[in-house]
């Protein structure tokens, strides 16, 4: 035997055999004590139940003293119900032990009941004594007399079955497997389901939170699981679920589990296609599994740890922000309001969205009598005429704007958790705006924006400040503390010009400063803004501004309004990726194409690494000329003369749809170059024309149906299906990028 070899001494071969195999332990008292709750007496008299239950106890002799004597006679004695017996039951065998101080003679002891141990004399007699039920409840019978006396779960099945997580892989059968974000393994209580089956012959076991020991019997794998294979899979018959184990899944195979509200998807992390969905419950639980390293038969022990979350439990965590947590802050006048309004209507979601438009002054009796319902409502700013401080503001209207967040805090403030205060021409991306917030704590002060993308400009005000016109949060702490005072504030700065300003001042004067949050975009730039669309910050696009100020965003849609609506196409079918910038190569051809998804797709005839496609091509002139340098960000020089010097061949985003492709939801977005082709020679001499490009028209981009669950962490990865043939189109999938994928 492997345990003794090396071995010299008698001795040390049985303390070495003893350590191997005697399973003295916590762990072992643990599993004992559980066997023995499990005993059933039966129709048993008291003395061969006792024997039997002795057995149990000690079923080797160094087990004897595991289990202490006082508390292996109170499990025996509950496990009687309501009959007690004295200790003398329990010592009528050699070597049994008697828990109580006085002698073992039952024959004169009594219970207080009137129950006498051993033989009954006619003393003690029950007289008006009426049992009760412990088990039902009820009186006027005893336990051995219940008619739900053999309907009792087994304590340790229960426990068992309330560590599964109600998320499962089949529809409802017994072979259904339930997800568990904690277990290491897999396990099932069914060899049959199984492949491979081998016996367990380990010395692991499963330890769940009321201390019991669930033994391993083999191990085995699992091919026929919906697309999944499940390796080393443990048999453990007294699981009443069959448990999926998220980490060790993920571990073996290169997969990705993604919980939502309601489903699961099970994700090749290398593609980005879905593997598997299934729906999820109300119930998370962690269940944690003792493996090799600690061993049930060491004095180690690691208990289960068993913790869960209810989505609709009273507990003191918060659910995540949504939707209906955020209010909306709209600064307008009624003269801009009517070129204004289409900036706003392309996000507002009526019904869905909350806030208000605050306005200098009541619109015209029609305007107000036939209000859209595709605007947010709208209020009246309070007139702060009779204010002398403000008669003398060089900008009173700025007053107006930053007492917005006042009014709209004493309009709504039940339920909210963020105010969200805006320009009339900010365009927001309400999704994108709900997960970022979502990702700070509500209840502590927080105030969430973005600089200019003008130096200038942020050094005439602040690098501190949120630019109001691309929008920013404030929590609601935050908020209640700021308007309590904000009045005297607004007075305390007579000389601040924005209104914007006027509320960072004020904040700071609370000790808060900004927090930067890169997807709010100011846009203080004039011209052709289709360079920065294309190659925007890493992060995820939460709003545009200033976009009647900038050339319509597609080029070959001259309509301000209609050029902003064709790109909310896309953002109403996926958010999480609108505007990320996407890059991959392909080097038979020496092409570098980069993706905004939504926007555009550029390919270059030539290499370029990341670092020198993140940054815009300036096609964008600065907000103020005379500013060195003009912009808060690096820009590539449009090309010079020579045309293959940078130049990309541009294409712009045509339409989206959704397609199935052996059994995967996708979403294909369609880019059409928009413009003739720049040149009939490729940039560089081949022989073959293999970096030659004009001749390509459109370009598909397939993309998972899922959400991009790593946007402003990671970009995504794409690889080229397909290039352009006598059809003139090529294809391109994205999909999530491996783990340490060198993109170049």
């Amino acid at each position: 035997m492997a345990e003794v070899l090396g071995l010299t001494t008698a001795r040390d071969v049985w303390v070495a055999l003893e350590n191997s195999f005697s399973h003295i332990s916590k762990t072992r008292e643990l599993r004992i004590k559980d066997d023995l709750q499990l005993i059933k007496r039966g129709t048993r008299n008291v003395t061969e139940y006792s024997r039997s239950f002795k057995m149990s106890l000690t079923p080797l002799p160094a087990f004897k003293d595991l289990v202490p004597k006082a508390e292996s006679f109170e499990i025996f004695q509950k496990s009687l119900g309501s009959s007690p017996v004295s200790s003398a039951a329990f010592t009528t065998t050699k070597g049994s032990f008697n828990p109580s101080r006085g002698g073992s003679n039952s024959k004169s002891r009594r219970s207080r009941g009137g129950y006498n141990g051993g033989h009954n004399h006619g003393r003690g007699k029950r007289g008006s004594y009426i049992p009760r039920c412990q088990i039902c409840k009820t009186e006027g019978h005893t336990v051995d007399r219940c008619r739900n006396r053999y309907e009792r779960t087994d304590p340790t099945t229960q426990l068992a079955e309330a560590f599964t997580t109600s998320c499962s892989l089949s529809h409802g059968s017994a072979s259904d497997w339930f997800t568990d974000t904690g277990t290491s393994a897999h396990m099932t209580s069914d060899p049959s389901q199984l492949d491979k089956v081998e016996p367990y012959h380990g010395k692991d076991c499963v330890i769940v939170g009321n201390g019991a020991s669930l033994p391993i019997t083999h191990t085995g794998t699992l091919t026929s699981l919906s697309n999944l294979k499940l390796l080393d899979v443990l048999v453990v018959p007294r699981l009443t679920k069959n448990l999926l184990s998220i980490s060790k899944l993920t571990s073996d195979f290169p997969l990705s589990v993604t919980f939502s509200r309601d489903n699961f998807v099970v994700q090749n992390r290398l593609t980005g296609t879905a593997v598997a969905t299934a729906i999820s419950g109300i119930v998370l639980y962690l269940f944690y599994i003792i493996l090799s390293n600690h061993p049930c038969c060491r004095s180690t022990v690691l208990l289960a740890n068993f913790r869960y979350r209810l989505r609709t439990s009273s507990s003191t965590a918060d659910p995540q922000s949504n939707i209906s947590h955020l209010v909306f802050g709209i600064a307008s006048s009624a003269n801009t309001w009517k070129n204004k309004r289409p900036y706003i209507e392309a996000w507002w979601q009526p019904n869905k969205t909350q806030g208000f438009v605050f306005f200098d002054r009541a619109p015209a009796d029609h305007e107000s009598q036939q209000w859209p319902p595709s605007s947010p409502p709208f209020r009246v700013s309070r007139d702060t005429s009779r204010y002398k401080e403000y008669n003398r503001h060089p900008n009173p209207h700025a007053i107006r704007m930053a007492r917005v967040v006042l009014e709209l805090f004493r309009e709504l403030n039940k339920g909210v958790r963020w105010y969200v205060m805006a320009d009339d021409d900010t365009v927001f991306f309400v999704d994108n705006l709900v997960e970022v917030l979502a990702r700070y704590d509500h209840n502590k002060y927080f105030y969430i924006g973005s600089n200019s993308d003008c130096v200038a400009s942020n050094f005439d005000h602040s690098f501190g400040m949120a630019f109001g016109g691309a929008g920013y949060a404030l929590s609601y702490p935050l908020a209640q503390a700021l308007v309590k005072n904000l009045d005297v504030c607004i007075k305390r700065y007579p000389a601040l010009y924005g209104s914007d300003h006027i509320v960072q001042s004020c904040i700071a004067d609370l000790g808060v400063s900004l927090t930067q949050e890169k997807g709010f975009h100011q846009i203080d730039l004039h011209g052709d803004i289709s360079g920065l669309l294309s190659a925007l910050p890493q992060s995820p696009s939460v709003s545009l501004h200033h976009l009647d100020a900038v050339d319509p965003i597609f080029p070959f849609i001259q309509n301000r309004h209609a050029s902003l609506n064709h790109l909310m196409e896309a953002a109403k079918v996926d958010q999480s990726r609108l505007l990320q910038h996407i890059i991959c190569y392909h080097k038979q051809n020496n092409w570098s194409i980069s993706i905004s998804w939504g926007y555009s797709a550029y390919i270059y005839e030539k290499i370029y690494p990341p670092s020198i496609l993140h940054r815009p091509l300036q096609t964008f002139i600065p907000w103020k000329k005379s500013a060195k340098p003009p912009f808060m960000f690096n820009t590539r020089p449009l090309p010079s003369n020579d045309p293959c010097e940078l130049a990309p061949h541009v294409f712009f985003f045509e339409a989206i749809d959704k397609t199935t492709t052996k059994g995967i939801d996708q979403i294909v977005t369609s880019y059409v170059r928009r413009s003739s082709p720049r040149r009939s020679v490729a940039c560089s001499s081949s022989s073959n024309g293999s970096h030659y490009v004009d001749f390509i028209s459109k370009i598909q981009v397939f993309s998972p149906a899922t959400k991009h669950g790593e946007a402003g962490n990671r970009r995504e990865c794409c690889e080229i299906l397909h290039v352009a043939d006598k059809h003139n189109f090529s294809e391109v999938q994205i999909r999530a990028c491996m783990k340490d994928e060198i993109v170049a």
